[in-house]
């Protein structure tokens, strides 16, 4: 009887040994991503080994992966892990100035040499239609039918023949941003919002009161937008104690658009007369996870658990002139800090 207790507890001891201890979480204060597991709620520093002196630009995510795009190339991690660790991409050596959800794999704009295409499950990018390397390249959206659209500095071209010909289909002005839902398509210009129900052959302008627009994105089956600062002075002077831009929503598939910025409230203005500027406080970026809604004004990170009615702070930058871009993978939300530009 006592053999047989022997051989229990140390089959048991065995068992409990083979066992994986949890990975301990290291402590980070890069101050340049951070990582939210309960809805934007809490927040923690994830950029352990990355520094401002990389020059980080933009962010995307897949569900395994998390991207930046940097003046040095593409930086990559896996988006599970528990402690992410940072690794150069050798195949990309171009400044990456932003990065566009794709199919197949995410596209990386390069300001030098167009767009590149991460070919799904491998770590290499190839070059992407190089016969438009004469634009300037905002935004692509790929549509179930297999065409292909791409906004630009001369509007938005289209191929149905994966890139190998285009058709110009708005050339009016610069477009920044496209999003598709439901058919419809809405699309960011210099202008404001202009929308096409035909699969971007045909456009019609849909909002103009805010000037341009620099993002479109769909959220919950809803379009939202948020439009650009203007950089004039009698502008930037109006600002005083604002927002210095809005953020809409649509519930119609982007025929009428409502405001959603106007319980956000601005942190306190910086003012300052010896450079003759003045900034008021810019809407970045928006997303959402399950019934919450996580915005980023200025460098603060806000959160709405009432559609957008009341806001709380739930992070600050360390930096003033920075702004927060948000990703999602899986239950993550990831929040890197970039420059605000001019």
């Amino acid at each position: 009887m006592k053999m047989y207790n022997v051989i229990f507890l140390f089959f048991l001891q065995s068992l409990v040994s083979c066992q994986k201890a949890p990975e301990k979480i290291l402590i980070s204060d890069s101050k340049i991503i951070y990582q939210s597991e309960d809805g934007g709620k809490t927040w923690r520093d994830v950029g352990l080994g990355l520094s401002d002196g990389m020059g980080l630009n933009c962010i995307i995510a897949t569900q395994d992966e998390i991207f930046l795009g940097s003046e040095h190339g593409v930086i990559r991690s896996n988006s599970k892990a528990v402690n992410p660790t940072w690794d150069k991409d050798m195949f990309i050596t171009d400044p990456i100035y932003s990065f566009i959800p794709g199919k197949f794999g995410p596209y990386a704009h390069s300001a030098h040499n167009g767009l590149y295409q991460k070919i799904s499950s491998t770590g290499i990018w190839i070059p992407k239609y190089l016969n438009l390397n004469d634009k300037y390249i905002f935004s692509v959206l790929e549509l179930p039918n297999g065409a292909i659209l791409l906004a630009c500095n001369k509007g938005i071209f289209k191929s149905v023949d994966d890139g190998k010909t285009w058709n110009q289909v708005y050339n009016d002005e610069n477009v920044y941003t496209m999003s598709l839902s439901n058919d419809v398509i809405i699309a960011g210009c210099s202008s404001g919002l202009i929308r096409s129900i035909d699969k971007g052959e045909h456009w019609t302008q849909v909002l103009t009161d805010d000037r341009g627009t620099s993002t479109t994105k769909v959220i919950e089956g809803r379009f939202f937008a948020i439009s650009l600062r203007s950089n004039e002075w009698k502008d930037k002077m109006a600002y005083a104690g604002k927002l210095a831009n809005k953020l809409r929503y649509s519930d119609d598939l982007g025929l009428t658009w409502k405001r959603m910025d106007e319980h956000l409230l601005p942190v306190e203005l910086n003012v300052s007369i010896a450079t003759q500027s003045s900034t008021g406080q810019v809407i970045n970026d928006i997303i959402q996870m399950g019934d919450v809604l996580v915005c980023c004004v200025g460098n603060v990170i806000y959160r709405s658990t009432d559609k957008g009615q009341s806001w709380q702070a739930v992070l600050t930058g360390s930096k003033e002139n920075r702004r927060f871009e948000f990703v999602k993978s899986g239950s993550k939300i990831y929040a890197m800090s970039v420059n605000s530009g001019c």
